[in-house]
C-alpha cells in the first residue's frame, strides 16, 4: 500500500518491514512475542513522540521570535510616529 502523505523515510522503513515479512513467508512465520522486538518497538515509539514534542517546540519558538520581531517593530514605529501610549490612553478615555 503506497500512501502519497508518507515521507520518504517512512515509505522506506515500510518497504522494508513488507519485505523481509513477505521473505519470511508471512505474518505467521514471525515470532513476535520475542523481548528484544517489544522493547525496540517501545522504543521507536518514545524516540517517535519525543521527535513530535521538539518539532511543537521548535515551532513555539519560532512563532514566538516572530511576535517578539512584530512587536519591536510596531514599538520602534510607534517612537518614530511620536503616538505612543498617549495614543492608546486618548482612545481608552
Amino acid at each position: 500500500m503506497e500512501v502519497a502523505n508518507l515521507n520518504e523515510d517512512n515509505f522506506v522503513a515500510k518497504r522494508l518491514i513488507c519485505d523481509h515479512v513477505t521473505s519470511m513467508g508471512g505474518l505467521k512465520n514471525i515470532y513476535t512475542s520475542n523481548r528484544a522486538l517489544l522493547l525496540a518497538a517501545f522504543s521507536a515509539r518514545r524516540k517517535y513522540m519525543d521527535y513530535l514534542e521538539d518539532e511543537r517546540k521548535k515551532e513555539s519558538t519560532v512563532r514566538g521570535e516572530k511576535r517578539k520581531a512584530l512587536d519591536d517593530e510596531i514599538e520602534e514605529k510607534e517612537k518614530i510616529s511620536g503616538k505612543g501610549c498617549e495614543y492608546y490612553n486618548f482612545i481608552s478615555l
